[in-house]
């Protein structure tokens, strides 16, 4: 949601009015699945992202009704049904996450393998062996833009930008991949309590 920040209650509360509560009693009604439902606020401007795992029968119909009611009350935002395409738990995995960072990016069409390759076997698992990563997961938009979206759940800010995490960004691989990304866009975001 560009130009707002909602509490994690607001979000629970604006997913309620969505009539989509059977759906969002399994993902808050426990705290095991309390990582199920997630709600994040950059850090550099007003901007709120909910994540909220699906999987179940009802999630298509859970999600256009959520993008309804979100589009009537916040013309600018967007509600995106994204794919997990991959998730490796971190160094830091049991910490607490405070920190969630996201790339989102389209790459171009004939580079698209390697890229997933890069992803998969290089990437993410390099990024989520730095010390204070709790968790590294990489989802995919099968209808729009941007295609893949890259999200690390850190302990500490501090991980970001570290000596290790600057090492798995500098990688040959990478200088190869990276110049075919493209309408990349980089955040770092809090975790709302």
């Amino acid at each position: 949601m560009p130009d707002h920040t909602l509490t994690r209650a607001q979000a629970i509360a604006l997913c309620s009015s969505a009539d989509i509560t059977e759906h969002l009693a399994d993902v808050v009604g426990d705290r095991a699945a309390a990582r199920c439902f997630h709600v994040v606020h950059a850090v550099e401007h007003a901007e709120t992202y909910i994540y909220i795992l699906g999987g179940t029968s009802t999630h298509a119909l859970a999600v256009e009704r959520l993008r309804k009611t979100v589009q009537a009350l916040y013309p600018t935002a967007d509600v995106t049904s994204l794919e997990v395409c991959q998730v490796v738990p971190g160094a830091s995995a049991g910490l607490a996450g405070a920190w969630h960072y996201v790339v989102e990016t389209d790459v171009k069409p004939q580079a698209e393998n390697d890229f997933n390759d890069w992803y998969q076997n290089e990437h993410l698992p390099g990024l989520a062996s730095v010390p204070g990563t709790v968790l590294a997961v990489r989802l995919k938009n099968p209808q729009g833009s941007p295609r893949y979206h890259a999200c690390y759940l850190l302990h500490t800010r501090e991980a970001f930008g570290s000596e290790p995490w600057l090492a798995v960004r500098a990688t040959d691989w990478a200088s190869q991949v990276r110049p075919n990304f493209m309408n990349t866009k980089r955040t770092m975001f809090t975790v709302a309590g």
